[in-house]
């Protein structure tokens, strides 16, 4: 990172639904659009769910100054959806 930078902010906003046999979890990430961004959902046992991935199109030395001042709360940069299997203890599938 580049000395001095801003603090990086970013926003998950999620719902997760349990049903019998699946989780579905909806939601939206924000906030500043650097550096790349991922949000996962685990299991009990660590198993891990890519709910989202996101890329920035800002450059390693400009990016962490012009893309991280303020905390861009509302600065959508996607949603999802995601439905997961779940076995019978609840660990995906």
């Amino acid at each position: 990172m580049v000395p001095m930078a801003p603090p990086i902010d970013t926003f998950v906003d999620f719902e997760a639904v349990f049903r019998k046999q699946s989780l579905e979890v909806n939601g939206v990430m924000r906030g500043d659009d650097f550096p790349n961004a991922e949000a996962f959902v685990l299991d009990s046992k660590g198993s891990a769910a890519l709910l989202f991935a996101y890329a920035t199109d800002g450059g390693q030395n400009t990016g962490p100054m012009t893309r991280l001042v303020g905390n861009n709360s509302g600065q959508l940069l996607g949603a999802f959806r995601c439905v997961v299997t779940l076995g019978t203890s609840g660990e995906f599938k």
